[in-house]
């Protein structure tokens, strides 16, 4: 049997800047959390002993393996920057990491131990570069980064003017000048970054450190107003220094006031109350030496950050693409949408098929709707209302599609007009129009293994046909696609013979 398989793979990648911040990561994970609810495995009675996830995941890996016959990830140099506010606000800038080729083959694996091997490498690597991690952090006032940063101007400083020496008098004069330029910048821009990431890292501690979670998230939100220039940083530095030491006198008072207002609210015992005022004053004491400092700090970073910017040592990273809007009113529905929010209160039903269609009311009017099939009910969902507007039992209408318009289907639901003057009229009552076919049916058929007798038939009167009541027909369009209103049709009369006991199903 000829397969179609891939037997090398080779991967390589572009030396790169990543930036990680935790809090985003944390966003991102909890934001997918909320589309992806636990799955609760419901086990009926009588059912097999279902299998564990890890073992059926094990299972399947040793059935179908990794094969290949070479897998080769090239050199990877990156530059990473981490923002980590655990305890305390962790953080490295440009941190330099270098991994080293993995190659492996022939391959006969599974896909566990594959990934384990690919984190074992780069985790080794990581530790050869421990020394620059450490020296990268912020705390420290990244270190490496100015010991780089030096590295790079002095190498310009004496590779520039040989550079231009080699090719005359003027290139060389031309290259002291770049070089002693580059000298400067790289020296100033280093110095700079060492001290606004210091000050930084030590204007967040601080801020933690107050125990006041609305001075911290007042100032974290302010954080995210970067200064374009010298006059913007220092105008935002003072600020919100002078913020910083209203907060800490201010919250000598407020602090106590605080806890003492949300154990009254509460309801707590005295000393509860009390105990809460007694933490307020704790928290407003630690703030009196904390804010102060981490607005003095601040003011330090924001000043620093204005430099960089204005005279462009230091640039955020460009945003290569535009993100791309879609309004929400053109999406389609998903079909986990209507089984969670609109059929959950029908218990474990199960969504046949879910078909976008056009409704077209009485007036002629249009509006985009859903068909929801169901075991036992149709629905008609209005998209733009977001809401059920018709419910159809199955084995009561019937659906089709036009053959003079195959991009048109039609519900027809017949409504019988009952008397209930004899009993016979309130047993018809009480069956549906199918059950009493089917009934009529049966009867019809028994009768003809019946053989009267001679005295019987002497004494049976006349048989009058009685008149079948009335009924009204509502008739019901809808436009789709041919194919899809195809599909449909066959998905209904499957679903409502099953409903009606109709024919095998398993």
């Amino acid at each position: 049997m000829d397969r179609h398989s891939v037997e090398e793979v080779t991967f390589q990648l572009q030396p790169a800047r990543v930036y990680l911040e935790d809090t985003f990561v944390y966003y991102v994970r909890t934001l997918f959390h909320t589309y992806m609810p636990d799955r609760a495995v419901s086990r009926e009675p009588g059912a097999g002993c279902l299998l564990p996830d890890q073992v059926h995941q094990s299972v399947m890996a040793l059935v179908h393996p990794v094969r290949l016959q070479r897998l080769t990830i090239q050199p990877v140099n990156l530059l990473v920057s981490i923002h980590a506010s655990l305890k305390l606000y962790i953080a490295s800038d440009h941190t330099p990491l270098s991994f080293s080729v993995f190659e492996r083959g022939p391959l006969c694996t599974t896909a566990r131990q594959l990934v384990h091997a690919l984190a074992m490498h780069y985790a080794a690597g990581a530790l050869f570069r421990a020394g620059w991690v450490v020296g990268s952090l912020e705390i420290l006032g990244s270190p490496a980064s100015l010991v780089r940063s030096i590295g790079n101007g002095v190498s310009d400083f004496f590779r520039l003017p040989y550079e231009g020496l080699t090719r005359g008098p003027g290139a060389f004069v031309s290259g002291v000048s770049r070089g002693t330029t580059s000298f400067v910048k790289h020296i100033s821009k280093g110095t700079l970054t060492s001290i606004t990431n210091l000050a930084t890292s030590l204007a967040r501690n601080m801020d933690r450190l107050s125990l006041d979670e609305e001075h911290y998230t007042r100032q974290e939100e302010w954080r995210r107003q970067l200064p374009e220039s010298l006059g913007d940083g220092l105008r935002q530095g003072l600020s919100r220094l002078g913020i910083s030491l209203l907060g800490a006198i201010a919250g000598i008072v407020d602090q106590p006031m605080q806890n003492f207002q949300r154990n009254w609210e509460s309801q707590s015992s005295a000393g509860t109350k009390a105990k809460g005022v007694i933490s307020g004053v704790g928290k407003g004491i630690v703030g009196v030496f904390t804010k102060p400092i981490g607005g003095a700090a601040e003011l330090v970073s924001q000043t620093g950050y204005g430099i960089l910017h204005g005279a462009g040592l230091w640039q955020l990273p460009k945003q290569l693409y535009q993100p791309s809007e879609e309004k929400f009113a053109l999406s389609s529905n998903s079909h986990l949408k209507y089984v969670w929010k609109m059929l959950q209160s029908l218990g474990r039903t199960e969504l046949h098929m879910a078909l976008e269609v056009t409704i077209v009311s009485g007036s002629g009017q249009e509006h985009a709707g859903c068909l929801l099939l169901t075991s036992e009910v149709l629905f008609v969902v209005s998209i733009s209302e977001d809401t059920q507007q018709q419910a159809f039992p199955i084995t009561e209408v019937e659906c089709r599609q036009e053959p003079e318009d195959p991009g048109q289907l039609t519900l027809t639901l017949q409504q019988q007009t009952l008397t209930s003057d004899s009993e016979g009229d309130g047993v018809r009552e009480r069956l549906s129009e199918q059950q009493y076919q089917r009934l009529l049916d049966y009867v019809t058929r028994a009768s003809q293994f019946l053989s009267p007798s001679p005295a019987a038939l002497q004494l049976q009167p006349p048989v009058t046909l009685a008149e079948s009541p009335p009924s009204i027909t509502k008739s019901y369009r809808y436009l789709v696609e041919p194919p899809f209103a195809k599909v449909f049709v066959r998905r209904f009369i499957t679903v409502k013979n099953k409903a009606l006991h109709m024919g095998f199903h398993p």
